[in-house]
């Protein structure tokens, strides 16, 4: 498998360092969000206003967010609901088929949509199987999945001495 697979193309502290102006810069008109520890604290409903302020902010630059997540609780769709935004629950990353449903949704090419998450064997590995770009963040939390806290391992040794850009 070819590392490109592995290498994101940005990586990040977390959602707020990602700016519309880059966005435009590089023909992008479309986020794929992943929720639990990219855009809120896994296990929180809570999102924090700092977020919302972002979403809003990209949104009224005329940025079309679909959100994409692997969980399937309620909660997400709630979330779905309150934002006024598309979800693609279950969405089973890093298997290609959501993403590609979500980029659909929101009527753009590969080349327009970018797919954002806190994980490498899921989000960028997912977003590089579907022909999508993708920005990597640090985890919201520590908290996690017994499974995603023994992948963040292989994850580590993945990125090497790689770092989020300050």
């Amino acid at each position: 498998m070819s590392l490109r697979l592995w290498t994101p193309d940005r990586y990040l502290k977390s959602v707020l360092q990602i700016q519309a102006d880059w966005l435009s810069s590089q023909g992008l008109q479309a986020l794929l969000l992943d929720i639990d520890n990219t855009l809120l604290p896994r296990g929180s409903s809570v999102v924090p206003p700092a977020v919302e302020a972002w979403l809003a902010r990209l949104r009224n630059r005329g940025f079309q967010i679909c959100l994409v997540s692997n969980n399937w609780h309620q909660s997400v769709l709630t979330l779905a609901e309150n934002w006024d935004l598309p979800i693609v629950r279950r969405a089973m990353k890093p298997l290609p088929v959501a993403l590609i449903i979500a980029r659909r949704r929101l009527r753009v090419s590969r080349r327009q949509a970018v797919m954002v998450g806190d994980q490498l064997l899921t989000d960028v590995l997912g977003a590089r199987l579907a022909g999508l770009r993708s920005i990597l963040l640090v985890p919201q939390s520590s908290t996690d999945l017994w499974y995603t806290l023994i992948l963040r391992r292989l994850e580590r040794w993945l990125l090497g001495e790689r770092q989020p850009e300050p």
